[in-house]
């Protein structure tokens, strides 16, 4: 789970719980949060000397994944002409642009790909890159000067309250 733990239990039919976090020494449980990223292992003993064992484990940190380009590591956010894989090492599922990846798949299309990786406990991290494989072209009726720009796209940028285009 990803979320904080608490282990609810009957007073009057149980005589003993502890509880162990990461394998440390068994302590007495009394009904407090278990919170701390972890594995915690738990034993209740009730009246009758009857032993039970429970495992829980407390994920709340993200999985993270990486992105390849041409079979070398680059930064998720880029944009990039080469074919692209993205892979993770933990246990966790994968959706691109909402539909399900599986790990190390290459991808040669253009386009925005924006990936959102589940871990077992529940967390989502998102990542994104995009694939521009389209080369510069000439836009004379796009520049109002007489220069001449080989652009592949317009880009606005908002800084000190001004908007400016790429041409700007």
């Amino acid at each position: 789970t990803n979320k904080t733990v608490r282990f609810n239990f009957d007073e009057e039919e149980i005589r003993e719980i502890t509880y162990s976090f990461n394998g440390t020494e068994y302590i007495a449980y009394s009904g407090e949060e278990l919170s701390n990223d972890g594995v915690y292992n738990i034993i209740a003993v009730d009246k009758a000397g009857n032993k039970s064992t429970f495992q829980i484990v407390v994920d709340k940190i993200p999985a993270t994944g990486e992105f390849y380009a041409d079979y070398q590591k680059v930064d998720a956010g880029i944009s990039t002409n080469k074919k692209v894989y993205f892979t993770w090492t933990d246990e966790a599922t994968c959706l691109v642009n909402g539909i399900p990846y599986t790990k190390n798949t290459v991808l040669t299309n253009d386009g925005i790909y924006k990936f959102e990786l589940t871990d077992l406990a529940g967390n989502k991290s998102t990542f994104q890159i995009e694939i521009d494989t389209v080369k510069p072209s000439f836009n004379k009726d796009a520049i109002s000067s007489e220069k001449v720009l080989p652009i592949t796209k317009w880009y606005r940028v908002k800084y000190d309250d001004n908007t400016k285009s790429f041409a700007d």
